[in-house]
């Protein structure tokens, strides 16, 4: 599945890509390091215009997630009311513009990090092909996700936005030379502190009926946080410095504000008019008459 032409340039204008300036793509270029400078750029550009969202668990009618790639497009770049979404939506999205550009890219499931251990499959990333290896990108794991593609090197590290925050990738030997074995991605949000594995996936191409399977688990699971927690999240884009340098977070009634180290609660909202009112003025997105009336009745609603 591809996008059209027309589509990837609608979609590079919704995430403002034309102020990154990077050099066009060519077959030749695409895979040496012009196209990691421009890989990079849509990362950050897409991180910082798209939020990371469940919103369409609670304020919708039938609450459900679709992996349709025209459904997501309109929901994310072709409606203009700021929609973003969850892991599977954001990274499918991500991976056929990346596809539609000219990007070899292959996606694929990855186990993140709970309380008790490993999950099963629960997240998606992509992994790129480029000249000189196979890279990890991923838009769609919230404010601990990586800013920018990751090569996959045991221990390679990479900064998180313009921040002291750092992601980093291990390689797990497996237990026995005839298994597989996995790459873990760790985020720690300064050099003084100590790792934090997030998830970790092998090298095994995912199809879509995979996603599939693991969309109706993620978004029907009661024990899933997106099914009973609203969250949202979306990357502070620093024009100075043209860099991320913090994320806007909302969990439940709570909006919180992170630059750099410094956080701080920017609105505890005790109702859903206010809760509305902060995701358009804090994150951009517009919810309609007919999907703030999905919420109500539900355990996630706020009342007074």
């Amino acid at each position: 599945m591809e996008y059209t032409q027309e589509q990837v340039k609608t979609y590079l204008s919704h995430i403002g890509f034309a102020a990154r300036k990077c050099k066009p793509l060519t077959p030749k270029t695409v895979h040496a390091a012009d196209g990691l400078n421009y890989l990079t750029a849509l990362q950050i550009c897409h991180l910082a215009s798209i939020p990371f969202e469940s919103l369409s668990l609670h304020y919708s009618q039938d609450r459900m997630i679709s992996l349709d790639e025209e459904v997501l497009f309109d929901k994310m770049v072709g409606s203009g009311t700021g929609r973003g979404g969850y892991c599977m939506e954001q990274n499918l999205l991500f991976g056929i513009m990346l596809r539609s550009s000219g990007f070899e890219v292959i996606s694929t499931g990855a186990r993140v990090m709970g309380p008790a251990g490993y999950q099963g499959w629960d997240h998606q990333v992509s992994l790129v092909c480029m000249n000189d290896g196979v890279y990890l990108v991923d838009v769609g794991f919230g404010s601990s996700g990586p800013t920018r593609p990751i090569k996959l090197t045991h221990g390679n590290v990479v900064k998180w936005g313009a921040t002291e925050a750092q992601s980093r990738l291990l390689f797990e030997d497996p237990p026995n030379p005839a298994f597989q074995g996995l790459w873990v991605m760790e985020h720690r949000n300064s050099p003084t502190e100590e790792w934090s594995p997030k998830y970790r996936f092998g090298m095994t191409e995912f199809t879509a009926q995979d996603f599939g399977v693991m969309n109706y688990a993620t978004s029907s699971r009661r024990t899933c946080i997106f099914t009973y927690m609203v969250i949202a999240s979306k990357m502070i884009f620093d024009e100075t410095v043209g860099d991320i340098v913090g994320a806007m977070t909302l969990s439940g009634p709570t909006v919180k504000k992170r630059i750099q180290k410094n956080s701080e609660v920017v609105v505890e909202c005790a109702t859903e008019e206010e809760r509305v009112r902060a995701l358009k003025e804090h994150f951009g997105i517009t919810l309609s008459s007919k999907e703030q009336a999905g919420i109500k009745g539900t355990v996630t609603e706020l009342k007074v």
